[in-house]
């Protein structure tokens, strides 16, 4: 069987980055290409015409030629094999199972300071975080008693300190009484859904390189870890109206169809995100923020409340953020991206690309980088990274982390395009569980800050008086434009000649792009509108191609 790309995956997750994909993918060229998914399990439902979906599919072997992959083998529950040929296979299983198979460098666990280059990591060692087998308890009622059978091995004092309450009276050290721990994770339907860190439900399982079959044996212990934690809720706390939920998971223990893995397989791609391009973007060797593909605000939360060998991870604030294309494409193998917790990031920096926004926004990212590989016949260490990240705007999804620009705002697509070129840049703020980073739109730059981006960005530009502090004057910048615009020109070999936009044409060109009435040579200029014009350039900074570490070719 011949499919355009193949998308191997773990959960419904991976169905989406079919969508994402499938609809990138018509949006380039209309095709009658089929594009197929092996969702190991699954309940979703998918009708997209020529997309095929294969359930409860075991992988088995990757297919390789050279250093390429072309395929994957399944066997099904019946013991069937099928084989799928491929141009291009998305690893979006939850631990990154394609990545032994096919020989694709990969790190594992904690990391030693030289390595990550990140001063507070703890050390090399394979300790991965806690993951945690999610319940949803439902309401049953007033005087209903949903009271499970005591799971085997319970020990209710494992859960005294997971809030206040009878067995746990001290305010101080855990504020949360019974009912709020409850609210934490409430939903709609009066549905609780239990993934409680603070000895809660949070299990320290490493099954990382055991077969699928030494997994699932294991994991019968965090399940049952999960039991206790609802049991000691419901006897011990006194909810007994709480009980598992009948019409949330189609599974016989009504517990979720998997766990929820914080830690996988870490790709060894062709760039590697580590804590300080989350703190100080624009201050690193790399320029990672011009290649991002999707963003993330959460901070580095790591989770090692059951192993008591973990060292200790501080938890880390930082701003919004975005994840690099080389984080999803492999230093050597062909053929592959990478989708999920597996991408190319530092221990650390895992505790914050592991939420599921970033991993729902990175899989729609790689499913437009293969359907542009598959149309381009590309390998993807080969794109252009404009015309990717070109794609994913199209689709209206964030390459740049701005909270005060929305996609309904007119000029959302100039700022995310000029903000991914550095030449104007947000300001990152943490606060906490939500982590920002703001453009300012409707606020100015200094003359002298403008030209030191534009010199930053390509050195072209006379240098200006350093001391001149006063906001960027619309006729100032309209002179800085048309210079850059000559030296880009003269960078891609265009035949010398001046571009459409002349050196005193910036009245007719504000008006054409919706700026409104010109008001004046000597008026200030705001980012969003400055941001507009380098967007009209005829050879727009934005289309200056890139490479993977951010450099202007």
């Amino acid at each position: 069987m011949n499919k355009g790309f193949l998308v191997i995956a773990q959960n419904s997750e991976g169905i989406d980055y079919v969508r994402q994909a499938y609809a990138l993918a018509l949006s380039i060229k209309k095709t009658q290409s089929t594009y197929s998914s092996i969702s190991l399990i699954t309940n979703d439902q998918v009708s997209e015409k020529y997309l095929s979906v294969f359930f409860k599919n075991q992988l088995l072997k990757i297919i390789k030629e050279k250093n390429k992959i072309v395929g994957a083998t399944f066997i099904n529950d019946d013991g069937k094999l099928i084989t799928i040929k491929c141009k291009i296979c998305i690893d979006a299983t939850e631990l990154g199972d394609v990545m032994p198979l096919s020989n694709t460098a990969y790190d594992l666990g904690m990391e030693d300071a030289a390595y990550s280059k990140e001063d507070f990591a703890p050390g090399k060692n394979n300790i991965i975080q806690d993951l945690t087998w999610v319940a949803v308890l439902k309401d049953y009622g007033k005087g209903t008693d949903k009271t499970i059978e005591r799971p085997n091995g319970y020990d209710s004092t494992n859960f005294f300190k997971s809030c206040t309450s009878k067995f746990n009276t001290d305010s101080i050290l855990s504020p949360w009484t019974a009912q709020k721990m409850l609210n934490y994770g409430k939903i709609k339907n009066n549905k609780y859904m239990l993934n409680w860190p603070a000895t809660g439900n949070d299990y320290y399982l490493n099954v990382l390189e055991d077969d699928i079959a030494t997994r699932n044996k294991k994991y019968e212990a965090a399940k049952n870890h999960t039991l206790q934690f609802i049991y000691f809720i419901q006897k011990d706390l006194g909810y007994k109206n709480l009980g598992l939920a009948d019409d949330e998971f189609p599974t016989a223990d009504k517990l979720a169809l998997i766990p929820y893995n914080r830690e996988s397989r870490r790709l060894k791609g062709l760039v590697r995100l580590n804590n300080n391009h989350l703190v100080k973007p624009y201050q690193q060797p790399e320029a990672f923020y011009r290649t991002g593909i999707s963003v993330g605000d959460y901070p580095v939360d790591h989770h090692h409340h059951k192993n008591d060998s973990a060292p200790k991870i501080k938890f880390t604030f930082v701003n919004s953020y975005n994840i690099p294309l080389g984080s999803l494409i492999p230093q050597k193998t062909d053929g592959l991206i990478v989708a999920e917790k597996n991408i190319s990031v530092s221990n650390i920096v895992n505790g914050t690309t592991r939420l599921q926004p970033a991993v729902l926004l990175t899989g729609q990212a790689s499913g437009a980088l293969a359907a542009y590989c598959v149309k381009n016949k590309l390998q993807p260490r080969r794109v252009n990274i404009r015309q990717v990240q070109q794609l994913l705007l199209n689709a209206k999804c964030f390459i740049m982390p701005y909270v005060d620009v929305k996609p309904g705002d007119v000029y959302w697509e100039a700022i995310q395009k000029i903000g991914a070129t550095g030449i104007l840049k947000g300001i990152g703020k943490s606060e906490g569980w939500a982590n920002k980073t703001y453009f300012y739109p409707d606020s100015t730059i200094a003359l002298d800050e403008f030209t030191a981006a534009i010199n930053n960005f390509i050195p072209c530009l006379p240098v200006y008086d350093t001391t001149i502090m006063r906001p960027l004057q619309i006729k100032e910048a309209w002179d800085v434009l048309v210079k850059l615009q000559h030296v880009i020109r003269q960078k891609k070999n265009i035949p010398h000649a001046w571009p459409p936009i002349l050196k005193n044409e910036q009245k007719k060109v504000w008006e054409q792009f919706s700026l409104g009435k010109y008001p004046g040579d000597n008026i200030v200029i705001t980012r969003k509108q400055l941001a507009i014009l380098m967007n009209s350039l005829a050879t727009n900074p934005f289309y200056t191609e890139i490479d993977f570490n951010g450099r202007v070719k």
